[in-house]
């Protein structure tokens, strides 16, 4: 049977349940992982790859299996009979996608494979694993909650994937901290979605995050995780990724009425970034000062409760005595707050008087240069 007539089958007998089916999706996953172990053609392992992807939710302890088997032969197998562009990233491509379509039926095993390709050199592969890292973590309508067509896990996988990001010692959490950061920013979305289709239209459904005990507890392990990581982080960027994360938890959702349970929920949450953030002002340098200076900004701006926004001021009370910072931002302000807080809840920035300001105080530093303070 050729490869096409092959793919119609095993469509049409993904479709039909029984112990005869079962069966007979054992026999050709056993076929197919003979193929990926032995073939060295470049378009016949891409033909095995496809095949699996048809049934892998049929056989998904099976099919991981030999998704394992397969990314540690490609290691050190030699490609034959393919072009130029074809290679083994695409195929490694190819399973990820495959596993990303059963990601909740082997969800650690495949949280595992997706984390330790998140660290690829390849651009395609890194950005494949995180996209399936973020799968696994974002909130889905349809997983989360019950009735037809929908498995009613509620928070089930967010809370898995935390038990197993919790249990990595201080060394993986460390090695992963890519992975872990792109997982809690799904971790603290503010909403959840869901796509559907038929023959000729496609739906997209919104809906804020329920503020249940389970939905707070995952925000707030998400935070502590981050936490963290930031402690761990060694670069300037990977720290900056951290704090994106965090902000995460104080967003409202963008969709629906989400009420005063969730407004609460955010709030706390928003007081607790804040608060993480005025502790490290002190010892940061000025490229993180400048970031926290401009979110807390926003987070004055947004904040769903007058808490936040007081924490928010504190962070520009400390930067207003922060002489080393003052000059930074006025010298490559990029994002550095040059209103007043208060009135510009009220008024739109005057980018003018902005710029005539920094060019003044440019001048003013340039002009004060003398033999004793040049350095």
């Amino acid at each position: 049977m050729d490869h096409s007539s092959k793919t119609k089958v095993l469509k049409q007998l993904a479709r039909t349940g029984g112990e005869i089916a079962d069966k007979a999706f054992e026999k050709e996953a056993a076929r197919i992982a003979a193929e990926l172990e032995n073939e060295t053609r470049y378009d016949l392992l891409e033909q095995q790859i496809e095949l699996l992807d048809i049934f892998a939710f049929r056989t998904p302890e099976t099919a991981v299996g030999i998704v394992r088997q397969f990314i540690e032969r490609l290691g050190a197998l030699e490609l034959t009979h393919h072009d130029e562009l074809d290679n083994k990233n695409h195929l490694i491509v190819g399973v990820l996608k495959l596993l990303d379509r059963i990601r909740y039926h082997r969800l650690e095993d495949i949280l595992e494979i997706f984390m330790s390709h998140s660290r690829n050199e390849v651009a395609e592969v890194r950005e494949q694993a995180d996209q399936g890292l973020g799968h696994l973590a974002e909130y889905n309508i349809d997983i989360y909650y019950s009735g037809k067509n929908r498995a009613g896990f509620g928070p089930a996988p967010q809370l898995r994937i935390l038990a197993r990001l919790e249990a990595l010692d201080t060394a993986e959490q460390q090695r992963n901290s890519s992975a872990i950061t792109e997982l809690c920013n799904h971790l603290l979305s503010p909403s959840m979605e869901s796509t559907s289709w038929d023959y000729k239209t496609v739906t997209w459904s919104n809906a804020p995050i329920p503020a249940t005990d389970e939905i707070k507890d995952i925000r707030r392990r998400s935070l502590q995780l981050l936490r963290g990581l930031y402690g761990m982080a060694t670069t300037t960027a990977e720290k900056m990724s951290v704090i994106n994360a965090m902000l995460g938890a104080t967003r409202v959702p963008h969709v629906g009425d989400y009420g005063d349970a969730v407004l609460d929920m955010v709030s706390e949450n928003t007081l607790e970034v804040l608060a993480f953030f005025k502790e490290i002002l002190p010892e940061e340098n000025l490229q993180i000062v400048q970031k926290i200076e401009h979110d807390a900004f926003w987070r004055f701006r947004h904040a769903p409760r007058d808490d936040a926004k007081a924490v928010a001021l504190e962070i520009r009370d400390f930067l207003a005595n922060h002489d080393e910072y003052t000059i930074y931002k006025d010298l490559i302000g990029f994002e550095g707050v040059f209103e007043d807080w208060e009135e510009s809840l009220t008024r739109k920035p005057d980018f003018r008087g902005i710029e005539e300001y920094r060019s003044a105080r440019a001048k003013e530093y340039a002009d004060s240069i003398n033999a004793e303070n040049w350095a």
